[in-house]
């Protein structure tokens, strides 16, 4: 998927400090959400990881999300 779209997650961006974390969860509020991965609009080398974060508050054009749910 890497390329078509980047990714809208619920997750709420913060920079992240030296302390070790031992919830993966993230904050549970913020102003930012979290955006994933790479699209079409943005192909740098370090944007193409399927790892890379960005934020952002408003849509875009090269944005997309994932409806998911937990299996039972």
């Amino acid at each position: 998927m890497g390329g078509n779209v980047a990714e809208w997650v619920h997750d709420y961006y913060e920079i992240p400090d030296d302390t070790p974390v031992n919830d993966s969860l993230g904050p549970a509020d913020g102003e930012y959400h979290v955006i994933r991965g790479a699209s079409w609009m943005h192909g740098t080398i370090t944007e193409l990881r399927l790892s890379f974060r960005d934020y952002g508050i408003d849509g875009r054009q090269d944005l997309g999300f994932r409806v998911a749910r937990y299996a039972e």
